[in-house]
């Protein structure tokens, strides 16, 4: 059975703010490197302990990772940046509490699904105190991962419409442009209202030199986030960081949430691409 520690929160707020899960490998102690993981919902649901999406995270067990699954304020009560701010201190708090979790301080993974792959992706590129609050809690410790393993997350939501338009494919949600989209919840206007905003949200167009490797799974036949999006994030990517250090896998006839990517071949593809690129 695997070592679990439950509802632990991890900022200032205590019991009145968000928490999460610790799992730990079946053997070892350690320190294990660590997949911090946000689940998906649409930036207004979901949960950390949901059997969906946890079938994303727990597979890196056997590849000898601790997992923490994060739970995050929900839109519309919560908009951005609060989510990324608060996946900043997850980071913080379990590098401060690496011993007593048996936890490798340095090396430390940001994975997520859908919404989550969104705020995993903004946690590998987003820099400025801006998309951050430390008062959340160690503001002394590092905030950053050293790679993101990233499930058909939204990188681009300047073009996501666009590319959907361009396949002549109907989202299944609203399009980021409607009011009544995820993202118009989560960022409490429309993207012709503020463009400037969805911009500086966008991880693709935040990538850096300093970004860390990252792998990208995505189906072609997604109509919540199209396939482009993992496209465009893997070229932004290797053009900053290098070729070596991305990997892009779309998955023909795979939907959003498929959950043919929680077959242990695509983790043994995620376990590979860390063995290479984790130092």
């Amino acid at each position: 059975m695997n070592r679990k520690f439950c509802d632990i929160p991890y900022t200032t707020l205590g019991e009145d703010g968000p928490a999460l899960d610790i799992y730990l490998p079946e053997e070892g102690e350690g320190p294990f490197p660590v997949a911090v993981f946000f689940h998906g919902g649409a930036f207004t649901g979901g949960d950390k302990a949901g059997g969906r999406c946890l079938a994303f995270a727990l597979p890196m067990l056997k590849g000898g990772y601790a997992v923490a699954s994060v739970n995050y304020s929900l839109a519309p009560q919560a908009r951005f940046p609060r989510p990324i701010a608060e996946g900043k201190a997850a980071v913080r708090f379990l590098r401060a509490h690496a011993a007593e979790f048996m936890l490798d301080p340095r090396h430390f993974i940001a994975c997520g699904v859908s919404a989550g792959g969104y705020i995993a992706a903004m946690l590998a590129t987003a820099m400025g105190a801006e998309l951050d609050d430390l008062s959340l809690g160690y503001p002394n410790e590092p905030e950053d991962v050293q790679a993101a393993v990233l499930f058909f997350a939204m990188t681009d939501l300047t073009t996501l419409d666009a590319q959907f338009a361009e396949r002549g494919v109907a989202r299944s949600l609203p399009p980021v442009a409607s009011p009544d989209s995820p993202e118009a919840r989560f960022f409490g206007a429309t993207i012709s209202a503020q463009p400037e905003l969805y911009q500086k949200a966008s991880p693709a167009l935040l990538v850096h030199a300093d970004a860390p490797p990252m792998i990208l799974f995505h189906g072609t036949n997604d109509t919540v986030v199209p396939f482009e999006q993992s496209v465009e994030m893997a070229e932004a990517l290797s053009a900053a960081i290098g070729r070596e250090k991305t990997a892009l896998h779309i998955v023909s006839g795979t939907t959003h949430g498929d959950q043919r990517f929680t077959e242990y071949s695509y983790f043994g593809e995620i376990f590979a691409f860390l063995a290479q690129n984790l130092h």
